[in-house]
């Protein structure tokens, strides 16, 4: 029963990770030469993501990860491979948390999530995260170095930039290849590193570690852990994302009640 409320709230955490009290806008387009982006159109990677507060709460689970670019994001959660027991899928209109050892599911829209949580779910930062791009916080679209200010430490180049209340700082190496990156507001700071870059079949570089901690104030709130075994871009995958017709559906309260107990 622990290891299923542990699933659960792994999921949870994962899905809400990146949300925040700010707003969204579209972005003017972009330089191609001044984008630090990976380039794909679909994105697959099986590894293992792990889940920690402190060294007795925590959790390491197999995973299968696909996105394709700019809109979808699906995170299939399996202790045993080929075995999915939780899914967490997060697109353009909202969150979606399936349950398969429970047979029930979660799901907010953006309207939602805003309304419960004083949140905007931002997409553009999962997705960059997960595959190591820049993103300018706060806007739709490809962010580019001209989104922020710059400055060299070294061989290294930092990049810094603030949107309302949130600033962004990134350490790029000369190559281009972010090294760490931080989102931070008056009340918590997410901050994450890569490591093991891997050059794919195409010639784009992906990084097969990141570590990401998440900070209220100078507490540490967790630590979220991606380490990609196999990665593979462009493929022909699938993305369907259909809720079993005998699922129930969870209510926001009764998540809240489920994660407490």
């Amino acid at each position: 029963m622990r290891n299923k409320k542990y699933i659960l709230v792994f999921m949870v955490a994962v899905a809400f990770l990146f949300s925040t009290c700010k707003s969204s806008k579209k972005a003017e387009s972009s330089h191609p030469s001044e984008q630090v982006k990976v380039e794909f159109k679909t994105f697959s990677a099986k590894g293992d993501i792990s889940l920690s507060r402190n060294e007795a709460q925590s959790i390491k689970v197999g995973a299968n990860l696909r996105i394709r670019r700019d809109s979808i994001i699906i995170i299939s959660i399996q202790p045993l491979s080929g075995v999915e027991v939780g899914r967490i899928t997060c697109d353009r209109e909202g969150i979606i948390l399936l349950d398969r050892i429970n047979k029930r599911y979660f799901s907010l829209n953006f309207t939602e999530i805003k309304e419960k949580m004083n949140a905007e779910f931002s997409y553009e930062a999962l997705q960059g995260i997960l595959v190591g791009e820049v993103f300018a916080f706060g806007e739709e679209g490809k962010a580019n170095i001209t989104d922020f200010s710059r400055s060299e430490i070294g061989n290294m180049i930092m990049l810094q930039r603030s949107f309302d209340k949130i600033t962004q700082e990134y350490i790029l190496n000369d190559s281009l290849e972010i090294q760490s990156g931080i989102l931070q507001e008056e009340s918590y700071r997410i901050r994450w590193s890569y490591t093991q870059p891997h050059k794919s079949d195409i010639g784009t570089t992906i990084p097969l570690k990141t570590e990401l901690t998440l900070h209220a104030g100078a507490h540490l709130l967790g630590k979220l852990g991606f380490d990609y075994k196999r990665v593979e871009l462009n493929k022909e995958m699938n993305f369907s994302s259909n809720i079993p017709a005998n699922y129930s559906k969870l209510s926001y309260s009764e998540l809240l009640k489920l994660i407490a107990n």
